[in-house]
């Protein structure tokens, strides 16, 4: 594995560990339309940062004590985070060994002019 391909694994799952705590959100609505409402982003810990007048009610207290993690939304940030690696994985081309260490012992001393 290339030092690159290392660097991109690393990014990768620095990402995940990220999104994974930096998630979505969606608040319940009473409304049949439209069961939920989506929440903006916030830390896995503190819950959604809800604004005044932010529906399904302005109870913030109860609206974000009701709301639940964007499971749908999380699982797509996740497979396009995904994708976008594997395809840099891809892209980067592989370590190849130097060509004196695929020779014999013989003629790697013959072309470093050792006897």
């Amino acid at each position: 594995m290339s030092t690159t391909h290392r660097a991109i694994a690393i990014a990768y799952l620095l990402g995940v560990f990220f999104l994974c705590l930096w998630v979505p959100w969606r608040v319940p609505t009473p409304q049949q339309a439209e069961p939920s409402l989506r929440a903006p982003y916030s830390y896995l810990w503190s819950g959604p940062k809800l604004k005044r007048g932010t529906p399904p009610s302005n109870d913030l207290a109860v609206s974000a004590a009701l709301a639940k993690v964007d499971t749908q939304r999380l699982a797509l940030t996740l497979l396009a985070v995904t994708a976008l690696a594997g395809i840099a994985f891809l892209l980067v081309p592989p370590k190849h060994q130097h060509e004196a260490e695929d020779d014999p012992p013989a003629e790697r001393k013959s072309k470093a002019g050792i006897r």
